[in-house]
């Protein structure tokens, strides 16, 4: 297992890893898109935040969160809280935060997939020009769109 600084959480049926640098609000996405999934009635749960640890099985990605930091999140200004956990999940959609603005209207075919552990996911990049609600928006339309496909799916 290799473990990678990132947050994930799962939402309906998807998994998402949310991947960035320090302090570009992977944990405030992922507490905002678990707050979303409760006020729709889905199922929502925290995988990990801070370290998140990748395995491959059956052709699939596995998120795990770090043993040391389960069911804990960290709420920027108000410290660390426990959330609703699921102990894994199969990573459905990789989330990519830059602080850099979005430039591209319209992404290149490449960039919407991303290689982890061996295994193709489908990815999208968030940049700092998008306001909270458009990244979350965005998200979770992209999640439902893979969804409707059969491009995800429950562990």
């Amino acid at each position: 297992m290799t473990f990678i600084h990132a947050s994930a959480v799962v939402v309906r049926e998807t998994g998402v890893l949310i991947r960035g640098g320090s302090g570009v609000g992977k944990s405030a996405l992922a507490l905002a898109l678990l707050e979303a999934g409760v006020q729709h009635g889905w199922f929502a749960a925290l995988v990990g935040d801070d370290r998140i640890g990748l395995d491959v099985a059956g052709g699939r990605v596995i998120a795990r969160g770090h043993p040391a930091i389960e069911g804990q999140i960290e709420r920027r200004g108000f410290g660390i809280e426990p959330a609703p956990r699921e102990a894994r999940a199969l990573i459905g959609l990789v989330v990519d935060l830059t602080a850099l603005p979005m430039t591209e209207r319209i992404p290149d075919p490449a960039a919407l997939v991303v290689e982890l552990e061996t295994v193709l996911v489908p990815r999208m990049e968030c940049g700092s020009s998008m306001d909270r609600a458009q990244i979350i928006s965005a998200v979770l339309s992209r999640m439902m769109r893979l969804e409707q496909h059969g491009l995800t799916g429950a562990f």
